[in-house]
């Protein structure tokens, strides 16, 4: 069974051009999540996918999550530090 999206969590893209990259979840509708990455997906036009088309992991953000829960502006620098910082953990760990 698969992870229940949360915000700021990190999905792994299993369709489209995007496929196999990891992106941050910013926002949860039914069915439904928009995720962006900093780069190919800034901010300024976050992609939206549904859920059979993600893989989400059950990683979380904190940063991200923290900024997103209290309703302050997060910014492309802020989602590709987060992500950055997480797949050098996830790098460093092979434990899956």
């Amino acid at each position: 069974m698969q992870n229940p999206p949360r915000l700021g969590g990190v999905v792994r893209s299993k369709a489209g051009r995007d496929r196999d990259l990891f992106f941050a979840i910013l926002s949860i509708e039914e069915g439904h999540v928009t995720v962006a990455d900093g780069k190919l997906r800034p901010m300024s036009r976050p992609k939206r996918k549904k859920l059979r088309h993600v893989h989400v992991t059950p990683h979380v953000l904190p940063e991200l999550q923290l900024l997103l829960a209290e309703g302050k502006a997060v910014e492309d620098h802020h989602v590709r530090k987060a992500l950055a910082a997480w797949q050098a953990s996830k790098d460093k760990d092979p434990t899956p």
